[in-house]
């Protein structure tokens, strides 16, 4: 995928392969929780789980999870291979990210405002 991980820069998005693979320039901007998106964006929050790969080295990765904000402002999100869905992990709504039951990505990361990939997540 355009999402990349390295130990100096962290998590970062490869946007010259996201340009190769759908053939136009992304947004991906860093915005505030309530600000709007710029038009022709959606808003998304990422999410972070811890994963220990070397116990010797304590050495740790992190798995990512996106959230995307629904025209209704409440959020939803597509578990592995499940459906989207509009529940938390407790099967509740989501109103907000920051409060809600993310299982274990128990890292809230940040928001962005970014580019659709067109056809991959069925809008709710």
């Amino acid at each position: 995928g355009f999402l990349k991980t390295d130990p100096v820069n962290g998590l970062y998005a490869d946007f010259e392969e996201f340009r190769v693979i759908t053939g136009k320039d992304a947004i991906c901007k860093r915005i505030g929780k309530y600000d709007v998106c710029p038009e022709g964006t959606y808003k998304i929050a990422l999410c972070l789980t811890l994963i220990q790969q070397d116990t010797f080295l304590r050495e740790m990765t992190a798995d990512y999870h996106f959230y995307r904000q629904d025209q209704s402002g409440n959020w939803s999100h597509k578990p592995g291979l499940t459906a989207v869905t509009d529940l938390d992990s407790s099967g509740k709504p989501i109103s907000d990210v920051n409060k809600c039951n993310r299982g274990s990505y128990v890292v809230f990361y940040d928001y962005y405002a970014i580019t659709p990939w067109g056809g991959h997540y069925e809008t709710l």
